[in-house]
């Protein structure tokens, strides 16, 4: 695969833990649409804004989770990268490392936005906590969240005491929803990882062109690498919203060998005299050497013959010696003729 320009810098990183608080704080700074804080003055003016505020929140964390391919936190492993014409940056999840996959499912992503809107909805009810005789349980806040093919719906739930001559207690229910082709998303991602798979480290254009036609999404792919990897960072981008969608795939390079290794010119040795020979061969990594010799042993590590012929070993003897590493492996015959 041939590295193209990169657009984008990135920094590698291994996210040590899930700290969802800082996510979702650096949502409220990338995506500012929260409502306006001048409180309502009646019951429905109060749940217009419970409603639109929840609203704003849910998008945003749409928004975030999107770009964080599922995760409203911090996946991991993730890659720190910096959005293609901002400063922004966002922590891309890894899909695939090394043939391994790591897909989040669809459960995770809504587990993700339930947390997220667990966490920033309170905000969104807090005209309700100062109201005389209501007691707002917003510790006790829970979000149900469902990915539909089209948008993402959640069901807020709020324990409210309502204190009188008869308290009661009951729970407030709000029910919201945002357009959002996530679902979509998520999906054509899976499709381009599971097919990864089967192709190693070599990207299927003609794959990404088909789904780009089954979906109207645009797929675009930036590579960065370095000595010890290469990473493909995909980003699917929703024409008519504008949302993205973004994961990527690292794989390891292996490092190349392209053993040198000349031939081995006839040797002659003397009985009773030390026969010293070092095997040339070089390579960019760490060579292991054999031999087939009945006559000696090579030194495995450096390549180096050493012997005192006996008067038994007289003649012309063939042997062959062997130079390997993980990735490559070459073999010389040499010839040894053995004096008095």
């Amino acid at each position: 695969m041939n590295v193209q320009h990169l657009k984008g810098q990135a920094t590698l990183f291994i996210v040590l833990g899930v700290l969802l608080i800082i996510g979702v704080a650096s949502m409220v700074y990338f995506f500012p649409s929260s409502p306006s804080p001048i409180g309502p003055s009646s019951s429905d003016e109060t749940f217009l804004y419970q409603k639109l505020c929840l609203e704003d929140t849910l998008h945003s964390l749409v928004k975030l989770s999107s770009l964080q391919g599922g995760f409203t936190g911090f996946p991991s492993p993730a890659l720190q990268y910096t959005l293609l014409g901002s400063n922004r940056s966002v922590l891309v999840p890894y899909y695939i490392i090394d043939g391994e996959q790591f897909i989040p499912d669809q459960a995770i992503l809504e587990t993700e936005l339930e947390a997220g809107l667990s966490l920033l909805a309170p905000p969104c009810f807090s005209e309700s906590t100062t109201v005389e005789g209501v007691v707002v349980d917003l510790e006790s806040l829970a979000a149900h969240v469902t990915i539909q093919e089209d948008s993402v719906t959640a069901l807020i739930s709020i324990p409210i005491t309502i204190i009188g001559e008869d308290t009661t207690r009951k729970e407030e229910v709000l029910s919201i929803a945002v357009p959002t082709p996530l679902f979509t998303m998520h999906q054509v991602a899976r499709k381009i990882t599971t097919g990864q798979t089967r192709y190693g480290s070599v990207q299927c254009v003609d794959c990404l062109l088909q789904l780009m036609k089954e979906t109207s999404l645009l797929i675009e792919s930036h590579e960065i690498s370095n000595n010890q990897s290469f990473i493909v960072v995909y980003t699917l981008v929703d024409p008519v919203s504008g949302q993205g969608f973004a994961f990527a795939h690292k794989f390891s390079i292996q490092p190349t060998s392209d053993i040198i290794m000349p031939d081995i010119l006839p040797l002659t040795a003397r009985v009773g005299i030390p026969f010293h020979y070092p095997v040339q061969a070089t390579a960019g990594v760490p060579i292991r050497f054999s031999d087939d010799s009945g006559l000696f042993s090579i030194n495995g590590e450096t390549g180096t013959i050493d012997m005192i012929p006996t008067q038994e070993q007289i003649g012309i003897h063939l042997f062959t010696i062997t130079a390997e590493t993980q990735s490559d492996i070459v073999t010389r015959t040499g010839e040894l003729t053995i004096t008095s």
